[in-house]
C-alpha cells in the first residue's frame, strides 16, 4: 500500500513537470488513473 502511495506521489510529480515545460501529459494522466484504481481497490480490502 505504501509503495502505491509512493508511486502516485512521483507520478503527480512527473505530471506537474511536464505541465511546466508544457509538454503532453496524457500517458502520466492514464498511468495516474490506474494507480488510484490499484489503491481503491486495496482501500476496499481492508
Amino acid at each position: 500500500m505504501l509503495k502505491i502511495k509512493k508511486k502516485l506521489v512521483a507520478l503527480e510529480m512527473e505530471r506537474c513537470q511536464r505541465k511546466i515545460e508544457h509538454k503532453d501529459c496524457s500517458k502520466i494522466d492514464q498511468k495516474i488513473k490506474e494507480q488510484k484504481e490499484i489503491f481503491e481497490s486495496c482501500c476496499k480490502k481492508d
